[in-house]
């Protein structure tokens, strides 16, 4: 259960290895991204993260 001052994580890295996402992800961030970012698609993506992590 998130507590209602819950403030979303994304983390934005370089480590890209197999497992690193789901060990982001289990150390408490709501989101990944791996670099290198596409500058086209970045806003959509942690808009994505966003959203999804504030509807739980």
């Amino acid at each position: 259960m998130r507590l209602p001052w819950h403030t979303p994580i994304g983390a934005v890295t370089s480590y890209a290895m197999v497992g690193d996402r789901e060990k982001f992800l289990a150390a408490g961030c709501d989101g990944y991204i791996e670099k290198p970012i596409n500058p086209e698609t970045f806003v959509d993506e942690v808009e994505a993260h966003l959203s999804h992590a504030l509807k739980e």
